[in-house]
């Protein structure tokens, strides 16, 4: 008797949540989502091509920035299965970074400020898991992309200038919570991982710069440069579906 009883709350249970899963209002054919977001770090390679080990080692990690971005998803194959295209603009400025400086025997510590763009154009794959609840949304998925970005590096008031930019590949893992407002609006919260790069390949417009009266080269060579997003970023938005 116990395990006829077990058997038909079983049964019951797992068609009401099959019952649930097809008839959830919160899933449409297409989602449009806005999103705000932060960016919590990059990390600047400064001469990857050098053939000198620990200069081709020498990396500075910046302190982290803003953007906001723009996707679209599609329902593919599955009720709850979705593919994405999504477009990001990220902006970090970080003033606090430092660089000595060698002139004869005289070595002066200069703070610089590293300025770094970047848009990364990113395909995922989003699933969302079942729930009883048709207004809440927990979704996991990951992706690839392409990274295009700028990296401008100024020292007082010299600023460098991009001479090549090449895009890198990116590798994306997510996760998400949405909740359902209306019938065709929805708020959500994103945790997007990257592991991707891209470079730039820049110059000081000068040779020597004087800063409180010490005069010293510009090395060119350090502005050959690998940036790799390799924070989290945290995207607070508003989606549409239909």
């Amino acid at each position: 008797m116990r395990i006829y009883m077990a058997g038909m709350i079983f049964c019951l249970f797992t068609n009401a949540f099959s019952q649930n899963l097809k008839t959830n209002p919160g899933l449409k054919e297409f989602e449009i989502n806005g999103s705000f977001n932060y960016i919590s770090s990059a990390t600047i390679q400064f001469s990857p091509f050098s053939q000198d080990l620990i200069q081709r080692n020498l990396t500075a990690d910046t302190k982290g920035g803003y953007g906001y971005g723009i996707s679209i998803r599609k329902k593919f194959l599955l009720e709850n299965l979705y593919v994405g295209l999504s477009v990001d603009y990220a902006y970090i400025n970080d003033e606090n970074q430092e660089e000595d400086f060698i002139n004869g025997k005289d070595v002066i510590r200069i703070r610089a400020a590293e300025k770094l763009t970047v848009i990364p154009i990113e395909l995922t794959g989003y699933f969302n898991t079942p729930s009883f609840e048709s207004d809440l949304n927990i979704y996991f998925g990951g992706g690839i992309g392409i990274n295009y970005g700028d990296r401008k590096r100024k020292i007082g008031n010299i600023e460098s200038e991009t001479l090549e930019k090449t895009p890198g590949l990116n590798l994306v893992v997510l996760s998400g919570l949405e909740y359902l407002l209306e019938k065709n609006f929805s708020a959500f919260v994103e945790f997007r991982f990257r592991s991707g790069q891209y470079r730039v390949n820049s110059t000081y417009p000068v040779n020597f710069a004087t800063i409180d009266g010490f005069s010293f080269p510009l090395n060119n060579e350090e502005l050959n440069s690998r940036i790799y997003l390799d924070g989290i970023k945290l995207s607070l938005g508003i989606g549409y579906k239909f």
